[in-house]
């Protein structure tokens, strides 16, 4: 960002900005950069894509953005979201799989999934392989123009997480892009 301090010369200063970290930490966390080997570096531009922002919570504070106070409060999210995982998987076996479904089940297993530290090992583990098991069974709904990007956004959100991936469930979401890259093609 660039302001001007003298307009008639035109002559400004230019700054660089930085990513914030999620709610700025909620006041309960710092603030740090790592890069993509999970170092801590000491300032990462929105520019970069090699970078993150993330909040190192104080004592007693927990999730991305140290919202979360207290290890019950905690334990008692992390109980609903593995439910969530658990029961799509369940529902997922009896449901009637239109268009609508498979959009409202991407975008649920996104926003289960925003957090890993919030999502036991297994119910992330299941959401992931539902997510690309869908992709597997509708290529061509799911990567269609009007469900597409809710679709990205569900991998997006897993491939945030970064180092905590083990080989397993990256190589699942690996197959699962290249699926709906497929789907996507067919709807050209």
């Amino acid at each position: 960002v660039c302001e001007l301090t003298n307009s008639t010369q035109n002559i400004g200063v230019c700054t660089y900005p930085v990513k914030d970290c999620p709610q700025y930490c909620s006041s309960h966390g710092t603030c740090i950069y790592k890069d993509n080997n999970d170092n801590e570096i000491d300032t990462c531009l929105k520019s970069n894509v090699f970078c993150r922002a993330e909040c190192e919570c104080e004592d007693g504070y927990f999730g991305q953005d140290c919202s979360i106070e207290g290890t019950a409060e905690l334990e008692l999210i992390i109980q609903v979201r593995d439910e969530v995982c658990y029961d799509l998987e369940q529902v997922q076996t009896i449901q009637n799989e239109n268009a609508d479904t498979l959009l409202t089940r991407a975008a649920l297993v996104a926003e289960t999934l925003i957090d890993y530290n919030l999502i036991s090992t297994n119910a992330f583990k299941t959401c992931v392989t539902l997510l690309t098991n869908t992709v597997a069974d509708y290529p061509e709904i799911v990567g269609s123009p009007s469900h597409g990007a809710t679709f990205v956004n569900a991998f997006s959100t897993i491939l945030n997480q970064r180092t905590a991936l083990p080989t397993t469930v990256y190589n699942e979401i690996v197959d699962g892009l290249k699926i709906l890259i497929e789907g996507f093609h067919a709807n050209l």
